[in-house]
């Protein structure tokens, strides 16, 4: 028992078996999520059941009224005023900015624009297997072939699904010349 690891024997499996025969549980018979209503724990008595969800039930004029009541005066989470509170935690008067250093170690000019200009010149395609970008979950990566994240030279990027760029993550040398020869 130096493991924390206990096997019951057959035995003890068996006779354990016999004194559960004949007992009936305390929820037999109960659906959904139960809990106690008042200080009697015993079958049937002080349980009530909860409601899982309201699916499909409409809820009262009267009701809907009084919720309406209830959120008046409040901010709507989205409105202008809560945008330009909030507006002071971010950018160069969030307190933990460091210069813009958040977009390391791709340069600024890494971007999206230019991420989409390599999908369009090879035609929205992954280079190696050919997958169209409508047939993957995501956007198409843009992968840099000599692995120097700052040489965003357009004859040094090419275009990959999420499959074949991480198989170009190992054994770089034969992939920097196989993607070259693809270019």
């Amino acid at each position: 028992m130096a493991s924390g690891v206990y096997k019951r024997t057959k035995e003890i499996r068996h006779k354990i078996g016999l004194s559960c025969k004949g007992r009936i549980p305390w929820n037999k018979g109960l659906k959904g999520v139960c809990k106690p209503n008042s200080g009697s724990f015993k079958k049937g008595e002080g349980w009530v059941k909860l409601n899982k969800s309201r699916i499909g039930q409409k809820l009262s004029l009267e009701h809907r009224k009084k919720i309406s009541l209830a959120h008046q005066g409040k901010r709507h989470p989205h409105s202008e005023e809560t945008k330009i509170k909030l507006s002071k935690f971010c950018g160069k008067d969030a307190s933990g900015w460091r210069g813009g250093i958040s977009r390391l170690p791709y340069p600024f000019d890494f971007n999206e624009e230019l991420k989409e200009l390599i999908r369009k010149r090879d035609y929205y395609k992954c280079t190696l297997c050919g997958v169209p970008q409508e047939e993957c979950i995501k956007k198409l990566h843009v992968h840099h072939i000599d692995y120097d994240k700052n040489n965003i030279n357009p004859n040094n990027l090419i275009t990959l699904c999420r499959s074949c760029h991480s198989k170009t993550n190992a054994n770089r040398d034969f992939w920097k010349e196989k993607l070259r020869r693809l270019i």
